[in-house]
């Protein structure tokens, strides 16, 4: 992986997300199929936390507050944060 890659991915997944991918980019020069690789990266952890993330909280027995700060600190994307609680 070459490290503009590597940059766009690693800031998408420390700090907000897709909008952090896309403010990355230009920063380090990251060629388009960099932005669209990581983008489709946290999105598709997206999409497998929103199913993923209310079995493993009621298999953990997490409160309603724990479950809120693990969801919410574990998912990159507040939409899908919002569609995980949706299905609690």
């Amino acid at each position: 992986m070459d490290p503009a890659s590597a940059a766009v991915l690693a800031a998408g997944t420390s700090v907000c997300g897709v909008s952090a991918i896309v403010a990355t980019a230009p920063a380090v020069r990251a060629r388009t199929t960099d932005v669209v690789f990581s983008i489709a990266t946290i999105l598709s952890f997206g999409v497998v936390s929103i199913f993923l993330f209310p079995v493993v909280g009621k298999l953990l027995n997490l409160s309603a507050h724990q479950f809120g700060v693990w969801s919410g600190t574990g998912i990159l994307s507040s939409g899908q944060v919002l569609a995980v609680w949706s299905k609690l």
